[in-house]
């Protein structure tokens, strides 16, 4: 039995129909369990210039390649225009 569709995120049907409008991530926190990755993830959220996605593991690079870079992008920010935002998972 695959367990990891049970787990797989979904992004609301707004953010999927807007996932064009959205910005990819500028950057990626990649670490072991316990070293100290969703300190760092909330620590870089609270800068005013930096908006993570809604969440914190998409597991796309691993479990949800499959599902396309729409599906991907759904779970960021909009695009602001003239306003560069930093965003990441």
């Amino acid at each position: 039995m695959n367990l990891h569709r049970f787990f797989t995120p979904r992004p609301s049907i707004f953010r999927y129909l807007t996932a064009t409008l959205r910005v990819l991530p500028s950057y990626l926190i990649i670490g072991g369990q316990r070293c100290g990755t969703s300190s760092l993830f909330h620590y870089l959220g609270a800068h005013p210039d930096v908006n993570n996605s809604i969440r914190k593991e998409t597991h796309y690079f691993d479990l949800n390649f499959d599902k396309g870079l729409r599906w991907y992008s759904a779970f960021f920010p909009l695009s602001i225009e003239g306003k560069f935002v930093h965003t990441g998972e």
